[in-house]
């Protein structure tokens, strides 16, 4: 069935020629590499303007909106990678207002990644941003750690159960391992937010 589609489509009348692409490709190289020449480069983080929701975005803060407005505590945000959770959960919490927010993750480094996302989005705003691993204990209003670092006790008794306005779990379907459960059952924040892209679990969990 994959190579009759694949047949289908390569034959098309439709479907350029190979090395008319490639002739294609080859001179809009060409044509930005001399341009690359002349411009100075471009940094991201100093010509940005304020950074806004795209259309995915916008509707999962509408929904998040009314969950919190319906008083529900839980959410799960399903969406391939790449198609901008953290994003979407950065433009959520700002426009939500949320003051005081852990985010939790599986490794250090997207954490760190997960840090800049918010501090982009969140340019204008006055919200501290910080990490809490065992190199790092900082005082913040939105805290980025480990599943691995949060799910010691000694940590967790560091903060309050009602520490937090929300508390985001990103590759929530990692969440019925014992580590997780011991995290949500601790805390007792206003909101939780579960980011995947792929949901189902092959022990059967069920992370809805």
């Amino acid at each position: 069935d994959v190579l009759k589609q694949f047949y289908t489509l390569w034959n098309d009348r439709f479907t350029l020629p190979y090395s008319l692409i490639k002739q294609k490709y080859q001179e809009q190289y060409q044509k930005l590499k001399s341009e690359r020449k002349k411009k100075e480069p471009f940094a991201l983080t100093q010509s940005l303007e304020r950074l806004v929701p795209n259309a995915m975005q916008e509707r999962f803060i509408d929904r998040l909106r009314s969950f919190v407005q319906q008083q529900k505590k839980r959410a799960l945000l399903i969406s391939a990678t790449g198609t901008g959770k953290t994003y979407a959960a950065a433009f959520a919490m700002r426009e939500l207002k949320f003051k005081k927010v852990l985010f939790i993750v599986h490794r250090e480094i997207i954490a760190k990644q997960a840090k800049e996302s918010f501090e982009k989005v969140f340019a204008e705003e006055e919200e501290t941003f910080g990490f809490f691993t065992s190199k790092e204990k900082e005082s913040t209003n939105y805290l980025f750690t480990t599943m691995q670092m949060m799910s010691k006790e000694k940590s967790m008794e560091q903060f309050s159960p009602r520490e937090f306005d929300a508390i985001i779990i990103d590759e929530v379907h990692r969440a019925g391992a014992s580590s997780y459960q011991k995290i949500m059952a601790y805390f007792k924040p206003q909101f939780w937010l579960g980011m995947t892209a792929s949901p189902e679990r092959t022990d059967g969990f069920d992370i809805y």
